[in-house]
């Protein structure tokens, strides 16, 4: 982006953020944050011991067979099994609440291709079926309502319900990297993120995921070091910065099948999950040394301020945080989910 395209882009996004917040807008830095400076203070470790609370998953058990995910909504942890093309949804003691989805593409059908699940203030859930090109809407018991066949569905990497009837889709294809839609999947509206430059990067590099608590939600890059933090469609004015970080991987175009793909050099995660709960944010640490995907970072919702990090008893692979219990997926060699609690030492 010249200098002049770049300042046209920032009175853009200035006017979007200010009619958003119907006043006067954040003060937004125009910034790199491939690589951009750490968050304030150093990693600080508060000491705790782990109490497991229960483990599924193991050779025997036929529970998961190739999980990609878990994400907090407000009935529990949620669990997307690529391996199943299904759901699973559990109790706070590990039994299971219901499941969804089979191998397909019809109305209670999946494909492996599940990128994010919302709900809605209604606890409607939205599955983002990418594979199918689709929204499939879940009723909380874990029965299909309908299914959003819409061309304007963009290509996208991350999903929320921002509040009423609306859904924010992080657009990899899309007219602005942030699109609004209706439920049945029509383009209601775009915007940009507070860092101008994140729209014009290439769709390798945006991909990320995002965490939601009621009306408050975050999307943060997997690369790099940012995160962007809303309440509903109002943009909070700050970019968040994690307390450490991976460089930002370069992208290598190569050839395959007679077509050219861009990829990443190094796709390990910088932030690899995250989940919000009360008025702090709670992100899975990637990174290069020893404490890749073992440690959790926290940061307050306000201002994205680092707090403190807490040591993990295992590395993982994804995670969330459901009323205060950390719910952690990872392979043993075969696929568990953990329920786990942590007490300050002082609390023995």
């Amino acid at each position: 982006m010249n200098r002049q395209m770049h300042r046209m882009g920032r009175l853009l996004l200035v006017t979007m953020l200010a009619a958003s917040c119907g006043g006067e807008a954040p003060d937004v830095e125009v910034a790199n944050y491939w690589d951009g400076p750490a968050a304030d203070g150093e990693r600080a470790y508060l000491e705790v011991v782990w109490d497991t609370l229960w483990i599924l998953g193991g050779e025997t058990d036929t529970l998961l067979y190739s999980p990609a995910f878990i994400r907090r909504i407000e009935d529990g942890p949620l669990v997307f099994d690529r391996g199943a093309h299904r759901l699973v949804l559990l109790e706070a003691d590990g039994r299971v609440a219901w499941t969804f989805g089979r191998e397909g593409e019809g109305p209670k059908e999946l494909s492996r291709d599940v990128v994010d699940v919302t709900q809605a203030p209604d606890g409607t859930i939205t599955v983002y079926d990418r594979g199918n090109g689709r929204l499939v809407h879940i009723r909380r018991d874990g029965g299909a309502t309908e299914v959003a066949l819409s061309p304007s569905i963009p290509r996208g990497t991350a999903l929320v319900a921002p509040g009423g009837d609306t859904l924010a889709m992080v657009a990899l294809n899309g007219t602005a990297p942030l699109e609004v839609l209706s439920r049945g999947g029509e383009l209601l509206g775009a915007m940009d993120f507070p860092w101008v430059g994140f729209g014009s990067l290439p769709a390798v590099a945006r991909s990320g995921s995002s965490a939601q608590a009621g009306s408050r939600w975050i999307f943060f890059p997997h690369y790099g070091n940012a995160w962007f933090a809303y309440e509903g469609l109002r943009p909070l004015g700050y970019v968040g910065r994690l307390v450490e970080h991976r460089s930002f991987p370069a992208t290598v175009t190569v050839e395959q099948g007679g077509q050219r793909i861009t990829t990443l050099s190094d796709a390990r995660c910088s932030a690899c999950s995250a989940s919000i709960e009360g008025d702090s944010i709670f992100v899975l640490h990637g990174g290069d040394g020893e404490d890749w995907q073992a440690v959790i970072d926290v940061y307050a919702w306000e201002d994205g301020a680092y707090q403190h990090s807490l040591r993990l008893p295992r590395r993982v692979d994804s995670m969330t945080r459901h009323d205060g219990t950390y719910y952690v997926l990872f392979d043993d060699p075969h696929p568990r989910i953990m329920a786990l609690r942590a007490r300050r030492v002082s609390e023995r």
